[in-house]
């Protein structure tokens, strides 16, 4: 018996949701005069599409001057000067003095005043209160056009090609030629590069970026030997392929310590807390 009682209520939630739409419109169509409706329908819906919604419908994806007209909610909400139309009201209503080219810079359509029995349409409509029973329209996606040739310039399309290490005014800094062209990147935003760590805060960081650890002070005396060139200290950060880092410790240099950080990164690459 729950069972039951619980797909009465699911099917009775989902034909709620299903006629909600529906029932929007046919509430909004009940508070409009049968007469207003006829007046719409028969009258101004044809000449709004005729005229008005090339330019001004989001049905046809067109809204200069963000104005859509092809709802109620478009022309309530109105466009870049503010609704279009004051209900009621047709000589303060933009919309009227826009097609009645009585508002300079405003004229609708751009093509020519509207015939003096469509004016009166229109104004007898606002007069009304512009009785108008259509919902907002669901926005359209279209899709946008694919335009190869711009895709081939992206470019992860570029051919590789051999560029000259850049001239830079500090040559003695950094330690590979990629380097070069970070500084001239930043000589040419006028920055210069921070000073390089010390040891023992270089490899927290390397742990901390990595593992989410800090190195326990045997891993980081060991570091600042190895990185100081000093073998007299066991080695005490060995990696997958090397149980050491003795070669280093007679390499004097920056080469050197990038060697050493190289294969640091890679032991910590390897261990159980990156994953």
């Amino acid at each position: 018996m729950a069972r039951l009682t619980l797909l009465l209520l699911f099917g009775a939630a989902w034909a709620a949701v299903n006629h909600a739409r529906a029932d929007d419109f046919a509430a909004s169509a009940k508070s409009i005069a049968a007469e207003d409706l006829a007046y719409f329908e028969s009258k101004v819906r044809p000449l709004l599409a005729h005229r008005c919604y090339e330019c001004h419908s989001q049905g046809k994806g067109k809204s200069k001057g963000n104005l859509t007209l092809d709802s109620r909610d478009g022309w309530q909400r109105g466009g870049d000067t503010g609704p279009a139309i004051v209900a009621g009201r047709p000589d303060e209503s933009l919309l009227i003095r826009a097609v009645e080219h009585s508002e300079p810079g405003y004229e609708m359509p751009p093509s020519g005043k509207l015939p003096e029995s469509e004016l009166q349409v229109l104004r007898e409509w606002v007069r009304r209160g512009a009785p108008d029973p259509r919902m907002a329209a669901a926005a359209v996606s279209r899709p946008q056009e694919m335009d190869i040739e711009s895709g081939r310039q992206f470019w992860s399309f570029q051919p590789i090609v051999d560029l000259p290490t850049p001239l830079v005014n500090d040559p003695e800094w950094g330690v590979r030629e990629l380097d070069r062209f970070v500084l001239a990147k930043l000589e040419s935003a006028t920055l210069v590069p921070n000073s390089d760590n010390d040891a023992a805060r270089f490899l927290r960081r390397l742990y901390y970026d990595l593992t989410g650890l800090p190195p326990t002070s045997d891993e980081v005396r060991a570091f600042v030997e190895l990185w100081n060139g000093n073998s007299s200290l066991p080695d005490a950060i060995p990696t997958p392929e090397d149980q050491g880092d003795r070669p280093l410790l007679n390499d004097r240099g920056d080469r050197a310590r990038q060697s050493l950080i190289e294969r640091t990164v890679d032991r910590l690459l390897a261990t159980r807390q990156f994953g």
